[in-house]
């Protein structure tokens, strides 16, 4: 029987350990945070069983509006990947080893997998782990965007950059985070449009104009 997945607090970062959870089981989590999480750190185990049909799960964890760093361990493969190209940030050691499923597995990918792939890396990398379900080293992987970040202390970078994202304000993350999806999806003229609309709304907040004001007073901006 799957866990649910254990959240611990860091300050303002939710720690999310998932082990060997069900996706519905994730998602159900992350729906209860509290409105004073401002981050999520989620610790990806080496892989997960596949589900059919887990496809929306996977959508609402890259639909956060909170800045999400990924956690891979030293194996990364099938829905854990998955799970990963949906963060903002993916952070691996550095004898990390990645991973898609193949069709050695009996059946073709699911819960979008090859479209994150291909968005991700493009498709002749894309189609080639898909296809052979070759491992990638974690130096190719850092090389073709499958992982964003290696380090030899993944964990405590993981914990330290997250804690930094939540001290940013928290509008201005999730606007810069949405038009970096729509980027992949929306036309030019789209996603400059949607720029200037989200500009215009985040400037006239509160957090933005304590930007301005750290910025004139030479300190830190304290957001909210």
């Amino acid at each position: 029987m799957a866990s649910v997945p254990l959240i611990a607090r860091e300050g303002a970062v939710a720690v999310v350990e998932i082990g060997d959870s069900s996706l519905d089981a994730l998602v159900t989590a992350l729906s209860t945070l509290t409105a004073d999480v401002r981050a999520v750190l989620l610790r990806l185990p080496s892989s997960l069983p596949d589900a059919t049909g887990s496809g929306r799960d996977i959508a609402a964890v890259e639909a956060l509006p909170l800045p999400t760093v990924a956690l891979l361990g030293t194996r990364c493969s099938g829905l854990a990947l998955d799970l990963a190209l949906c963060c903002d940030i993916r952070i691996a050691p550095t004898d990390a080893v990645v991973s898609a499923t193949g069709p050695a597995a009996g059946t073709p990918p699911v819960a979008g997998t090859v479209a994150r792939l291909v968005r991700t890396t493009g498709q002749g990398v894309a189609r080639d782990m898909l296809i052979t379900g070759r491992p990638v080293a974690a130096p190719d992987a850092l090389a073709w965007g499958l992982v964003t970040r290696l380090s030899s202390s993944a964990p405590t970078d993981a914990l330290e950059l997250a804690t930094t994202l939540a001290a940013l304000s928290p509008e201005a993350l999730g606007a810069t985070k949405q038009l970096a999806l729509g980027a992949s999806e929306d036309s030019y003229e789209a996603g400059l449009a949607a720029e200037l609309s989200l500009w215009r709304t985040v400037r006239d907040g509160a957090n933005a104009q304590e930007g301005l004001s750290a910025f004139a007073e030479k300190r830190d901006p304290r957001f909210t």
